[in-house]
């Protein structure tokens, strides 16, 4: 009886801390603006990864066109527009930060290993980085309704 007790109890615990990892995790779910305030993401969830695209921009014209993804390795993409291009992919969460493989930089056309940390509930540091994370560059996003921002 004391061994089936402890098995549920034992359970429960591993249940309450999955539940909230599981909300920490999903802590950066939503709309965010850059430094300069001129490039708008949002970052969501799918099968336990997150993941952000370009959800909005300052200036989504080029002399009247549409602003495309001009700089992306991949030659069949650069007409592809930048409003929607993805820009982080399928990253996890793990010790408090978000891990992944691909943070794609639309400007440069470069990608980089990345980490996200939140550094409070509004404030999200973003560093990418090639070789060594600590020679890795950040910028920070800050928490918005872009529908009033607009």
């Amino acid at each position: 009886m004391k061994l089936l007790f402890c098995i549920i109890v034992m359970t429960g615990l591993v249940q309450f801390s999955a539940n909230a990892q599981g909300k920490e995790a999903d802590a950066i779910i939503g709309t965010w603006l850059n430094e300069s305030g001129t490039t708008g993401f949002e970052i969501y969830k799918e099968k336990n990864k997150y993941y952000a695209k370009i959800a909005w921009l300052a200036q989504p014209t080029v002399d009247g066109e549409e602003r495309k993804d001009q700089n992306n390795p991949d030659p069949e993409k650069r007409n592809n527009p930048l409003i929607g291009t993805e820009i982080i992919t399928a990253f996890v969460y793990k010790n408090e930060e978000w891990k992944g493989e691909r943070l794609y930089n639309p400007k440069s056309g470069k990608t980089f290993h990345a980490y996200l940390a939140l550094e409070n509930k509004d404030k999200l540091a973003v560093t990418g980085y090639k070789r060594a994370r600590w020679l890795g560059k950040t910028q920070h996003w800050f928490r918005s309704d872009m529908a009033e921002d607009k």
